[in-house]
């Protein structure tokens, strides 16, 4: 007899959904950790200026060999991690004004922008200040007319050697100033010989004493004085006129131990002039508006003094170098170069005796070795002389 029991069915035994559901939330898991990594990523390198990704250094205390520096629109410094090689990531608060690329900032505007360089554990920070490029200025005070085409060419010459050249030019009698990045200080060098001489001569010191000469007198340099007999006297008269005349470092050594610095760095203040030179600096620093200050002074008051005024003006004219200034304009020049062998410096100050007399100053870090260098400056004084005339 047939069974109403129906015949059990075999099913298939589901399997379980366990380990792919461990499976794709590990795997969300690793993406989510992933997505965090690439985005912290994404953040530091979209930083302002960040050049790299962020580092490991173990808790080292990170600093920079600079904390502040000035550049110039379109210049560039190089900072350095401290300890030197460390790596690190770096950035600037303002790319506006200045940009860095593994510690290389370059000035990119005038302002101010703060450098920062970081680790995982440390950072480090440079305050970099940017300044505007020096531009020609003119203070016309008189009204006097200056050709702008001329006055163009002197834009275009200064540009040639941004902050290796300063001038000052001033006309004595409309007041008329140009100048250009006039306020940078030099190693002066032997122009520091002429206001020196000024102030001597000005000072009532006797001319004719007589001063004996001895080995530690010799200051190495220009002049032919050092060459002399041990036990040679010289007058005062006699040694000034050798420091203009040849600019012999010798003579000028040999005054300045006779009567100091004391009474000229007194000179200087009255004139509104820094000066800094002393028995361990001989020559100091000067500024081509400095210099330009000490020239005028030596015009007015050479006007004055017959005698000795115009044995100033006379040694100044008839110096034995002549190739910058004295050689680019068809006039009398009183002036004094110096040079710097070796700290650097080429300058020419001047007073110019055309029918309204001008003071002309030109200080540079430029190589007088370099073939270009004595036209440049030459070239200069045309254009100011050119400005001066409306020739």
């Amino acid at each position: 007899m047939a069974s109403n029991r129906s015949t059990p069915r075999h099913r298939k035994k589901k399997k379980s959904g366990a380990p792919a559901v461990l499976l794709t939330i590990c795997i969300l898991c690793l993406l989510i950790v992933a997505g965090t990594l690439v985005a912290q990523r994404f953040l530091l390198d979209k930083g302002p200026g960040s050049s790299s990704v962020p580092v490991q250094q173990g808790g080292v205390e990170l600093g920079l060999d600079q904390t502040e520096i000035t550049l110039y629109e379109g210049y560039s410094a190089v900072l350095h991690t401290v300890p030197e090689g460390t790596p690190a990531v770096w950035s600037s608060d303002n790319e506006a004004v200045a940009r860095v690329d593994g510690g290389t900032v370059r000035a990119a505007a005038p302002g101010t922008a703060v450098i920062r360089a970081y680790t995982d554990s440390s950072e480090a920070f440079c305050t970099v200040t940017v300044l505007a490029l020096p531009k020609v200025t003119v203070e016309n005070p008189s009204g006097q007319h200056i050709d702008e085409t001329k006055l163009q060419t002197l834009r275009e010459l200064t540009a040639q050697a941004p902050l290796t050249v300063s001038v000052y030019y001033k006309d004595l009698v409309t007041g008329t100033v140009i100048e250009y990045n006039s306020g940078k200080k030099y190693a002066a060098g032997s122009v520091i010989k002429a206001p020196y001489c000024k102030w001597l001569l000005a000072s009532g010191a006797d001319l004719e004493e007589r001063l004996t000469f001895t080995s530690a007198d010799i200051l190495e340099g220009s002049g032919s004085l050092k060459d002399s007999p041990e036990g040679t006297a010289f007058t005062v008269r006699e040694l000034a006129d050798k420091a203009l005349r040849e600019s012999d470092n010798t003579a000028y050594h040999m005054l300045v131990k006779r009567f100091g610095f004391d009474g000229f760095l007194g000179y200087a203040q009255s004139l509104g002039v820094g000066a800094n030179q002393s028995s361990s600096n001989l020559f100091g620093n000067m500024s081509a508006v400095g210099a330009g200050i000490y020239f005028q002074d030596i015009y007015y008051w050479s006007q004055g003094e017959p005698e000795r005024g115009q044995f100033l003006k006379d040694a100044l004219c008839n110096t034995t170098y002549r190739k910058l200034i004295s050689s680019a304009v068809d006039a009398p020049v009183a002036h004094k170069y110096g040079y710097n062998n070796g700290t650097g410096g080429f300058h020419d100050a001047a007073i110019v005796y055309r029918d309204r007399p001008y003071v002309l100053t030109i200080f540079t870090y430029l190589d007088p070795d370099v073939p270009e260098t004595v036209p440049y400056i030459q070239s200069l004084a045309a254009c100011l002389d050119s400005i001066h005339t409306g020739g």
